[in-house]
């Protein structure tokens, strides 16, 4: 009896073992038919064109970048967007969206359209962006700083979060820094770092010329970032790109608006009178905080109203 028990476990792991070795076979022939006698070897991210760079452009501004330290500053950066996949893709996604929204209102304020690609530095265009600071918006604004170019951030509204009016914001900004340095650069640095401690850095070191001052490497690399961006969006597939127009994320055309002058008790209840969601309300108005609007002033809010269907192409 005994022995039959021993013959019978051993018939039973032969049969598991012969089973395990055809199986095993089988996958060994699908893996050969699908690709070869040798695994393929896992593609490799292609790695920025090489192409000797000796002058970039930028708000129709050339700049001799031939000397070693600014040239690898500036790789540096291209490596940096070459590498960082989520975050590439995504702006390449929103461009589509938001660039149509800035372009116009830097137009309005004379500043040069390359200036977008700041947004992109700023908040890799996400309106909803907040640093660690408390930084917010597309182009995160400091809440004093905010306030100080016409925003306004209480705790109903912020208008960091508002694409239109923080763009206008910005231009209002760039326009004083380049008032107060006669340069697009410093100015640009000046939105990193502030225009005073810019200023002092530049009496200090007795250099008023952004690419020969010594500074943080967070301002350092800020305008390079800008550079390079603006390369990025004209070249993506240098990079290693290819997002098609098809895949960007659609434009905000499906909008009707609605003039808000008078104090809203719920805007829960105010999204349900035009078929939208709360959720769907914020979506489209990012700069709305909490559940009402007290509007003792009787201020005028302009609300874009989401039309049915158009959160979903997302």
């Amino acid at each position: 009896m005994i022995k039959l028990k021993k013959n019978s476990i051993k018939f039973k792991s032969f049969v598991l073992s012969l089973v395990m070795g055809l199986l095993l076979v089988l996958l060994l022939l699908v893996f050969r038919a699908l690709y070869g006698d040798e695994p393929e070897k896992l593609q490799e991210v292609e790695p920025v064109e090489e192409k000797e760079v000796k002058v970039v452009e930028f708000a129709g501004i050339k700049i001799d970048i031939t000397r070693q330290d600014l040239f690898e500053r500036y790789d540096r950066e291209r490596i940096a967007y070459c590498y960082s996949h989520t975050s590439s893709t995504l702006i390449l996604k929103r461009s589509e969206r938001y660039f149509p929204v800035i372009e116009p209102i830097l137009k309005k304020y004379g500043i040069h359209d390359d200036f977008k690609y700041m947004a992109v530095v700023e908040s890799t265009l996400d309106p909803r962006a907040v640093s660690p600071v408390k930084a917010a918006g597309l182009w995160q604004f400091m809440e004093g700083t905010g306030r100080q170019y016409g925003l306004e951030i209480n705790d109903e509204v912020d208008e960091r979060f508002h694409v239109e009016k923080s763009t206008e914001a910005f231009c209002r900004y760039m326009k004083a820094a380049y008032k107060y340095f006669d340069d697009w650069f410093m100015a640009s640095a000046s939105y990193n770092v502030g225009i005073g401690r810019l200023e002092r850095m530049s009496k200090e070191q007795q250099i008023n010329n952004f690419f020969d001052l010594y500074l943080n490497q967070e301002t350092s690399r800020y305008v390079f970032r800008m550079l390079v961006v603006k390369e990025f969006f004209s070249n993506p597939e240098a990079f290693g790109f290819n997002v098609k127009n098809m895949a960007k994320y659609p434009k905000m055309e499906n909008i009707k608006t609605v003039v808000v002058d008078t104090a809203v008790n719920c805007w829960t209840e105010f999204a349900a009178q035009y078929n939208c969601t709360y959720a769907q309300l914020k979506e489209a108005n990012f700069w709305i905080k909490g559940q009402m609007l007290t509007n003792e002033e009787n201020k005028t809010y302009i609300v874009k109203i989401p039309e049915e269907g158009f959160l979903k192409e997302e």
